[in-house]
């Protein structure tokens, strides 16, 4: 099965785009979105999965 998006938009506070889905073969919840852009990174990822456990997994930090 496919990527079941629940949100897309925009972080009001760094103007990023955010994206979460359920993954129903993990059956986790993905964040997909972007740290605040700082004078040495830009446009840097940040992305975890959520379980029914409640347990994080990064897998972009």
């Amino acid at each position: 099965m496919s990527a079941v998006e629940l949100y897309r938009g925009l972080n009001p506070m760094t103007g990023k785009p955010v994206q979460i889905d359920y993954l129903p073969n993990e059956q986790v919840i993905r964040v997909f979105t972007y740290y605040a852009d700082t004078p040495y990174s830009m446009d840097k990822p940040y992305i975890f999965t959520l379980n029914n456990s409640h347990q994080v997994t990064y897998q972009a930090w």
